[in-house]
């Protein structure tokens, strides 16, 4: 293609540097920054899809991934140039639709907030699973595609589909009165509490119904003054570690007892 003398320049300072910003074509060359961004776009010139669209390269230098992603460095290009039609064309290919957290992996940047505002103009589908939120196409017929293979991978390899059969009606009811009462707790409290109150259980089975009911637990840190882990038990427990709060056993003073004073007279 026949290119001015301007834009022949701008290609030949590009051509040495993987990325280069407007700012550095200015202060090299002195040209104003409209007439550049002019000679980027006839040179069909990527801008990144993350710092800000700060970043530029030629399009001969990226080797685009099978999603059409190119990284230099934190610097992301893609093949459809803009993030938020990057972000479309990713969950429309994706069989099981997307999330954030897996958009966010995948481009090294953060998307919920442009994931929301493209739910928002309706451009994607959002749902609920679990605790999760799942970003879907828009065209219905795909978009019930997606959502039927998300669920079945999610229930395939996440939830058990039931409970161990040798768990009691009155263990199970036990557990769920128990973490009403004491949401805090971890699993191996729980468990050491309701073997107390004579219910028959472990450990492993107490994380699997938490894990039916999709209830996950943390452990309880410990709330004595002695203990740097204080946050997560109620003040009405006490902590069951000797290794962060058992005190100290008082031992008796070696020094001598002084003499009582004469009284006065």
């Amino acid at each position: 293609m026949a290119l001015t003398t301007t834009q022949a320049r701008v290609r030949d300072f590009c051509k040495g540097r993987p990325v280069f910003t407007l700012a550095q074509l200015g202060a090299t060359l002195g040209f104003a920054p409209i007439t550049l961004r002019r000679a980027l776009k006839r040179l069909g010139c990527f801008s990144s899809f993350n710092h800000n669209a700060r970043y530029y390269t030629l399009p001969d230098k990226p080797r685009f991934s099978a999603p059409g992603l190119w990284f230099y460095r934190s610097i992301g290009f893609s093949r459809h140039r803009s993030l938020t039609k990057t972000l479309r064309v990713l969950v429309q290919d994706s069989a099981t639709g997307a999330t954030p957290e897996e958009l966010t992996t995948l481009l090294r940047t953060a998307v919920g907030n442009v994931l929301a505002r493209l739910a928002q103009q309706q451009q994607l589908a959002r749902r609920r699973l679990g605790h999760r939120v799942v970003y879907l196409a828009a065209d219905p017929q795909r978009q019930a595609q997606q959502w039927t293979l998300r669920v079945q991978g999610r229930d395939a390899h996440a939830t058990p589909s039931a409970l161990p059969a040798n768990l009691s009606a009155t263990t199970v009811l036990s557990l769920l009165r128990e973490l009403m009462r004491w949401p805090e707790a971890s699993v191996d409290q729980l468990a050491r509490t309701l073997r107390r109150q004579g219910v028959p259980v472990d450990p492993p089975q107490v994380q699997a119904m938490l894990a039916f009911y999709q209830l996950e637990k943390k452990e309880a840190p410990c709330r004595s003054p002695r203990c740097s882990n204080r946050s997560a038990v109620p003040p009405r427990m006490t902590c069951v570690s000797s290794a962060c709060c058992q005190r100290k056993p008082c031992t008796p003073s070696t020094d001598q007892p002084s003499k009582a004073r004469p009284a006065r007279r």
